[in-house]
């Protein structure tokens, strides 16, 4: 929980969330959804209950409840990482229409991991917010602080992505548009 306190320290105190929205955290370690291992192609898989293994029908549940999602990606050797790939890659139909935001970092921002994310996203048929903050770490230190999971102090106006705040809002604004869309 800490982290995803940290992460929406980066939005201003009051954010303009509708009403009726709701932020949940899917911790994809958690998951531990082992390499594809479906029989079947995910893009001719129209109920649940066709899926063969019990994590795939347990991950199909979970992307259902949600209208969008809020993709939060580091950059390694400028792509994105394989976990986050395979996750999309167990399902289709359930994340067709839905709407998604990007937000990445690294060393260098992130820029090319997000890029290639959202031409996935694209591909299952989600609609991708515009704005795609890469938020790039001050130093070298901090990268490798913060790979060990020590503190790079993320919260406060003293916060090496501080200044990021106004993208990150304007991709969290178009991610609601999107919302409003549907």
């Amino acid at each position: 929980m800490e982290a995803l306190e940290e992460r929406l320290a980066l939005l201003p105190s009051e954010p303009a969330l509708p009403a009726k929205a709701t932020l949940s955290v899917i911790d994809l370690a958690a998951w531990n959804l082992p390499m594809f291992d479906e029989p079947s192609i995910p893009s001719q898989v129209h109920d649940s209950s066709e899926y063969g293994q019990p994590h795939t029908r347990a991950w199909s549940a979970e992307v259902q409840k949600y209208s969008g999602f809020v993709f939060v990606l580091p950059q390694y050797n400028w792509g994105y990482p394989a976990v986050v790939k395979n996750a999309i890659d167990y399902l289709f139909n359930e994340w067709r229409g839905k709407s998604a935001m990007i937000i990445s970092y690294g060393g260098h921002g992130g820029t090319h991991g997000a890029k290639q994310l959202r031409q996935v996203l694209e591909a299952v048929g989600m609609r991708v917010a515009d704005s795609m903050p890469a938020l790039t770490f001050p130093s070298r230190q901090a990268v490798v602080a913060a790979t060990k999971g020590e503190n790079i102090n993320l919260l406060g106006n003293d916060s090496p992505w501080a200044s990021e705040r106004e993208v990150i809002v304007k991709a969290f604004d178009d991610l609601l548009a999107l919302l409003r869309e549907e």
